[in-house]
């Protein structure tokens, strides 16, 4: 599974893994080195921060490294250009300042925390920002080190209301609405995975209404606004249906009213609503699959989403392959033989990139002939001395499952003893995974 990380990227979750994605809001942020941490509600950041500045991202020092894993984050430091801010008067437009702030260390890639900011130049962020008594010699700094939703997705944009805007929230609900109603596709999903870990039932209403106010009746906006609100969503997840229906989650009182709700149901009121939605998940799964995925579960028997998933798997589209494992899981074998081809071609390719090859393995290893699945095996035993990071890739993603298949490949990596990394061989990998497999379910204990 692909699942989004602190740091605006995604982690891999092993496919025997489940969870569910949960948000701990709280008023006050405790000081803390411990992990995960809490997510700053836009309610607090707006009421917390002195000075709220729009900004495009420039040069990001690399940051130092931290021997002592305790503390876990380092001090980092970014130059920005001001768009815009809140209050008004706080910055100039096309102004220069400097912010330091709490980063990761060198080498981290996120997985242990704990949350801090993310900036990459050419992003456009929200920063929300402490009093600074000296701005002509010192660097500002972002209004707090730690919690998730530090600093907000934003879109270079002006919103023409942002000048009349009463205060911090209003600012921020402003950007918010701009970034959905006007961004590209990975802007708005940028925000949408913002919005997925606040608890919107505060300002959905609000939100709801910026947005008519600037969309209208753009059908096609509503629904790119809907489907990336779903898709950015943990497991497990009301459906479409459920949406619509208003009955998010289990606690209908606790999700009443909520963005994700109000979005898909405005999408849904359109003529063609449906469809349009289907058509729109599967448009923006080459930028995440995974969630798109999960959506599309409830339409896979429609022949419209039948046709173009057909379609995209014939011309190898990003995304494609993974929304196909999806659908085959879900019933739907109409699409099997054009998912099968790309699959054994990818397997084949060390070009293709890591969500590819995820796909191809799991639809080989699940829904293949043995022959299919003897052409996955045969592949790992190619490059497993020829190209061994594509190895590393095929192998990986074809164990750590419940099908009793991966058992082949283990047999593979149990006679190479060659080091894996540090601290293991291939061969101790087997052997901890056949361990695995041989545990009684819990079922039979």
């Amino acid at each position: 599974m692909v699942f989004p990380c602190t740091n605006g990227g995604f982690r891999l979750m092993p496919r025997h893994c489940t969870f569910a994605t949960f948000v701990l809001c709280l008023a006050i942020i405790p000081i803390c080195n411990s992990y995960p941490t809490s997510v700053w509600p836009l309610e607090m950041v707006a009421k917390n921060a002195a000075v709220l500045a729009t900004v495009k991202v420039g040069p990001v020092s690399p940051p130092g490294t931290q021997e002592e894993p305790v503390y876990r984050a380092v001090p980092g430091h970014v130059e920005v250009v001001v768009l815009r801010s809140f209050p008004p008067s706080a910055m100039k437009a096309d102004e220069h300042i400097q912010v330091d702030y709490q980063t990761l260390p060198a080498g981290n890639s996120g997985m242990n925390g704990p949350d801090v900011a993310y900036f990459k130049e050419g992003m456009v962020l929200i920063v929300p920002l402490k009093t600074n008594p000296r701005p002509a010699t010192d660097a500002w700094r972002l209004f707090a080190d730690i919690g998730g939703g530090i600093v907000i997705p934003a879109i270079e944009k002006k919103r023409a209301s942002l000048d009349r805007a009463r205060d911090g929230r209003e600012y921020l609900l402003q950007e918010i609405a701009s970034g959905l109603g006007s961004g590209t596709r990975d802007e708005v999903l940028m925000e949408a995975s913002y919005l997925s870990k606040q608890k919107t039932n505060d300002f959905a209403a609000e939100l709801m209404q910026l947005l008519t106010h600037s969309t209208g009746v753009d059908s096609e906006r509503w629904t790119l606004i809907a489907t990336s609100l779903v898709s950015v969503l943990g497991v497990p997840r009301p459906t479409i249906a459920d949406f619509s229906d208003s009955k998010y989650g289990t606690n209908l009182e606790s999700w009443k009213g909520s963005l994700v709700e109000a979005s898909v149901q405005k999408a849904m009121s359109f003529s063609k609503g449906k469809e349009n939605l289907i058509h729109q998940t599967l448009d923006i799964s080459d930028l995440g699959a995974w969630g798109a995925g999960v959506t599309l579960q409830e339409f896979a028997q429609e022949p419209s989403l039948v046709r173009k998933l057909d379609l995209m798997l014939k011309s190898r589209r990003p995304g494609a392959l993974y929304i196909a494992y999806d659908m085959l899981k879900a019933g739907q074998n109409k699409i099997r033989a054009a998912a099968m081809a790309a699959a054994l071609a990818y397997v084949n390719d060390p070009s293709k990139n890591h969500s590819e090859i995820q796909a191809a393995c799991w639809v080989i290893r699940d829904f293949g002939t043995e022959a299919q699945f003897n052409q996955l095996v045969r592949a790992i035993r190619k490059y497993q001395y020829e190209e061994p990071k594509h190895y590393d890739e095929l192998w990986r993603n074809t164990i750590w499952s419940d099908n009793d298949r991966e058992r082949t490949v283990l047999e593979i990596l149990l006679a190479d003893q060659r080091m894996y990394d540090a601290s293991q061989r291939y061969s101790d990998i087997a052997r901890n995974e056949l361990a695995r497999l041989s545990k009684p379910t819990p079922s039979t204990q």
